[in-house]
């Protein structure tokens, strides 16, 4: 792709640009990318400077960094789902890979389009939207007086995790239950093929030790679950009322935003899942928060010699309220009877004045 600027583009103080960074433009372009979405096409990763954020790109959108001006650029929308809140100007752009999503005004995104086209040409990929988030509640008859968003496992859906019926029973108890379906991505250790994932796998170890991961994947997942923890938390009465939880993957999916949070939240749920080695845990908010992990004695997959030093590393790092419970003889698959006694150990703490 040939991009340039013209002699007389100057960077808008407020974007907070060196003259330096805007001197060595065109040395930097291709070094780092982004992956535009307009309605449901992506376009091939188009080469931007590096460290990049949101506004910049919107400057040099309307500056002509496409080969032609695009007037009322700094009017652009641009935010990591179709459903997501709009990405801060000084925000950094998504990294691939991860989309970006662009939309607003009809005339100002069609000469975004045509000038995409022209640049790097038509678009690679039709880009389908994850499927709405299910949620459980019994908000008519009782109020919510907790948030569990719950994430499901490796190839999983949202769908089938409410067909298993035990997380609805507790809603009488006054808990609503989000649960997001994750997007398909192509899986490297598994040759592309394409499967409801949280992140991609770069490896699999067959349950012998924690398979590798591509980190920017991981990247979507956490700005899609902490917009679900502010919205939760709005409808609670703050967010010592939302907890975060999953299954397998899901587990450790979701405990990754739950250590990163920079707010204190009301707990943490893990079924037969551990937390990322990646994840830091040393001076997360949510030391004093209870975390319950629930593992089956019997699990190939999550396998307990790898398994209770990643859980045990949140001890190391001060965790005070870190509570484990290996069930003897359950499997990765565990029983819906199984999934119930874990449930309601963690309920009997969380809602104590309620008859279960």
């Amino acid at each position: 792709m040939n991009v340039s600027l013209t002699k007389h583009c100057k960077c808008p103080s407020h974007l907070a640009v060196s003259n330096e960074r805007q001197q060595g433009f065109s040395q930097h372009i291709g070094k780092e990318s982004v992956r535009v979405v307009i309605g449901e096409d992506g376009y091939a990763a188009l080469p931007v400077p590096v460290e990049c954020t949101v506004g910049y790109w919107k400057w040099l959108v309307g500056e002509g960094f496409l080969g032609q001006r695009i007037l009322y650029a700094s009017k652009l929308r641009c935010s990591t789902s179709c459903k997501s809140s709009a990405l801060d100007d000084s925000a950094p752009l998504p990294p691939p890979p991860c989309w970006m999503y662009v939309d607003g005004p009809g005339s100002v995104v069609k000469m975004l389009e045509l000038a995409l086209r022209k640049a790097i040409g038509d678009p690679v990929e039709r880009i389908v939207s994850p499927p709405e988030d299910i949620i459980l509640d019994m908000s008519d008859c009782v109020k919510p007086r907790f948030s569990l968003i719950f994430l499901h496992g490796f190839r999983n859906t949202g769908m089938a995790i409410r067909d298993r019926l035990v997380l609805a029973s507790f809603c009488k108890l006054g808990l609503r239950v989000v649960l997001p379906t994750a997007p398909k991505l192509a899986v490297t250790a598994y040759r592309g093929q394409e499967y409801h994932s949280w992140y991609n796998y770069l490896t699999d170890h067959h349950g012998d030790a924690a398979d590798d991961l591509c980190e920017e994947s991981l990247w979507l997942t956490r700005q899609r679950l902490n917009i679900l923890v502010a919205r939760e938390a709005s409808r609670m009465v703050g967010y010592n009322h939302v907890f975060l939880g999953g299954a397998s993957q899901g587990c450790a999916a979701a405990f990754d935003v739950f250590a990163r949070h920079h707010r204190e939240l009301g707990g943490f749920l893990g079924l037969v899942g551990h937390p990322l080695s990646s994840t830091p845990v040393s001076r997360s908010r949510q030391l004093d928060t209870p975390c319950w992990f629930f593992n089956g004695s019997e699990d190939r997959f999550m396998k307990l010699h790898w398994v209770r030093p990643a859980i045990g590393r949140l001890r190391q790092a001060g965790w005070k309220q870190v509570h484990t419970v290996v069930t003897k003889g359950v499997q990765h698959d565990y029983s819906t009877e199984v999934e119930r006694a874990w449930l309601n150990q963690l309920f009997d703490v969380l809602l104590p004045d309620v008859d279960k």
